[in-house]
């Protein structure tokens, strides 16, 4: 039996073994490969690095391979990949934790923080597929696993923002053309409202707290709304007794490789918050306290200028400032919260004492009125109540009729 091209001499030889080639204008050049029955463009560019490759594009026609050739050409003429890498999400995560993310302008807390979300990514199927080749589909279909298996719409989110900078990227490195994720909606975030004590169980928990060595750490979160990040960070040079204000200028944060101060997120953040007397009375009891206390330590204790230190003078690791406050809820019959719940009731409380909103915004260092009003939307029920009879006593006259 004949070649299937003994009426075509020019394939025929390409057949056995040859290969034939006709040049293009500046666009390499085209063939037909007999051992895969397909045929060849191939061009050679310099890329991005200086670096000069070949690139084969295939096809069943000549036209077809000319054709994926050419939208190669107008990707390189953007500045983009002739192709995508042949690179898993897996893999891509792993270099980006490692060659792309430690020397971006995020803070290490940060840093760990999407180390620690991508872990959601990891342990799913998705991970395995080429990057190229993930679809909104896949995307969705992972976000709406997560939801199902109990995870919070807030965490949900984080697995989306930091997936969404992990593909943006990969474009920026050149690893692929196109981001999925121009096709996928952030996963709807519920609302959850703030959790904060009453007046009545604010004064049972610091009444419980009195005998704890952070009792004054904590009537300061109550009094002011201090962050516990920026409560542990203050210095006593932050503390101005004399116009009875302190400075927050930093946050403390906790890493895999110790504590360190930073500065705030926002530049909101960073302000003076006024002190009333109470606050500034037991500040300066506790500034003496501290005081004895170094003096005894001796050379043992390392005065760093902490606010609030261990008997060493060494910050205190914010999560044990946590576990003080748990302890004092428990030890006042009160539900469990976190340092956050003193913030939230001290918020709560100057709004339902008619403080105007941009002020408790400016107190809180929130970057908007917006996140203010979208945390802070509800009222205790003591609020409510108080604001309906407000209400009633406006729309009485109205309804008992016209005064004579």
């Amino acid at each position: 039996m004949g070649s299937r091209f003994e009426h075509c001499p020019r394939l025929a030889e390409e057949e056995r073994g040859g290969e034939m080639k006709r040049r293009l204008n500046n666009e390499g050049s085209v063939s037909f490969v007999a051992s895969r029955n397909h045929w060849r463009a191939a061009v050679r560019v310099t890329d991005h690095k200086g670096e000069s490759k070949r690139h084969f594009f295939y096809g069943k026609t000549s036209d077809e391979a000319l054709e994926k050739m050419r939208v190669a050409q107008k990707r390189m003429a953007l500045g983009k990949p002739a192709k995508d890498a042949k690179l898993t999400v897996r893999s891509w995560i792993e270099m980006w934790v490692q060659d792309v993310l430690p020397f971006s302008d995020r803070k290490v807390t940060t840093q760990e923080t999407y180390q620690y979300v991508l872990r959601h990514v990891l342990a799913d199927d998705v991970a395995s597929k080429e990057l190229n080749r993930v679809l909104p589909s896949d995307l969705n279909r992972l976000f709406s696993k997560l939801l199902r298996q109990g995870m919070a719409s807030s965490s949900v989110n984080k697995v989306y923002t930091v997936l969404k900078l992990v593909f943006h990227d990969a474009i920026i490195e050149r690893k692929i053309v196109e981001s999925p994720f121009a096709s996928v909606k952030a996963p709807k975030q519920q609302t959850k409202e703030a959790e904060f004590f009453t007046k009545a169980q604010l004064s049972a928990f610091l009444t419980a707290a009195k005998d704890d060595r952070l009792y004054v750490a904590m009537q300061l979160c109550a009094q002011t709304g201090l962050r516990r990040g920026e409560a542990l960070a203050l210095r006593w040079s932050d503390i101005d007794f004399e116009s009875k204000k302190l400075r927050v200028a930093n946050t403390l944060a906790s890493t895999k490789g110790g504590l360190y101060l930073t500065p705030p997120k926002t530049d909101a953040s960073k302000r003076k918050i006024a002190m009333n007397d109470a606050v500034v009375a037991l500040l300066q009891s506790h500034r003496i306290a501290q005081s004895e206390e170094a003096r005894l330590a001796g050379n043992q204790f390392l005065d760093k200028d902490f606010v609030f230190c261990t008997q060493t003078g060494e910050p205190v690791h914010p999560d044990n400032f946590y576990r003080s406050v748990t302890r004092v809820c428990e030890k006042a019959g009160l539900e469990k919260r976190g340092p956050h719940a003193l913030r939230h009731t001290f918020a709560t409380l100057l709004l339902e004492a008619n403080v105007p909103h941009h002020v408790v915004s400016r107190i809180l260092g929130h970057s908007s009125i917006r996140i203010t009003v979208d945390i802070y939307g509800h009222l205790s029920d003591e609020g409510q109540e108080a604001a309906m009879g407000k209400f009633a006593s406006i729309l009485t006259p109205s309804i008992d009729g016209p005064a004579e």
